[in-house]
């Protein structure tokens, strides 16, 4: 079954691509080995690595059919929110094949039943942080409102630049709803930073290598003045 769709997809795919190999030929060229090298992948069963061929593939040369089987490789594995909607997006793609764009549709929906929903509040300190579901990042507009969310063991993340602030793991069953609620701590103040006395400790240090070489440079009483030498520290 998986065999067959995958061949199928990749017949119709072999038409577009010929169509326009007069815009970039090596691109064109190296989408297409990185789809066959997908399709081969998943009639293997090894949908990770047709994952990232496929992803790969459609990064250099966007086709509804290359999409296609990144969806369908990414519901193989239990990520049916991401498949979901590239399936959307090659439901409405106008250059995709009519029967394609059926089939797209068609699985959307059936995604769509495979995952659950989940509600997430923050509180707190809640300026300039990223807020990711797995390795999906939610935008704002997410926030307070039921979204869809893939099924089984889950962890949610809170992030403020590259530190993650709050983290919470999860588990929702198909059609099940959660909620979420995170309370943000504020960022470290700046006299609790280890850059700040980093920072501090330098000044200091240049503080005491001028009183040093000030003392040093003063050198003897004018009596006893001898000729200038060179300032050397232990």
């Amino acid at each position: 079954m998986t065999r067959a769709l995958l061949l199928a997809v990749a017949l119709l795919a072999a038409s577009p691509a010929a169509a326009q190999d007069a815009a970039t030929n090596e691109r064109i060229a190296a989408a297409r080995a990185l789809f066959e090298s997908g399709l081969a992948f998943g009639n293997e069963g090894r949908w990770q690595e047709a994952i990232d061929h496929f992803r790969r593939s459609v990064e250099l040369y966007p086709s509804p059919n290359a999409s296609f089987n990144l969806a369908y490789a990414l519901g193989q594995v239990g990520q049916h929110v991401e498949a979901s909607e590239i399936y959307e997006q090659v439901a409405g793609a106008a250059t995709a094949p009519v029967d394609l764009r059926r089939q797209a549709q068609q699985r959307a929906e059936e995604m769509r039943r495979r995952t659950a929903r989940l509600t997430v509040q923050l509180s707190g300190s809640t300026d300039g942080v990223t807020v990711r579901v797995g390795h999906l990042a939610l935008p704002p507009a997410a926030l307070g409102v039921p979204i869809p969310v893939d099924t089984g063991p889950r962890e949610l993340r809170v992030d403020r630049g590259d530190d993650t602030v709050a983290r919470r793991a999860f588990e929702l069953a198909a059609g099940q709803s959660g909620a979420l609620s995170i309370h943000v701590p504020a960022p470290p103040s700046v006299f609790e930073s280890p850059w700040l006395w980093v920072i501090v400790g330098v000044v200091l240090v240049g503080a005491g290598v001028g009183i040093g070489l000030g003392v040093a440079l003063a050198g003897p009483s004018p009596e006893h003045q001898g000729s200038l030498g060179v300032v050397t520290f232990p």
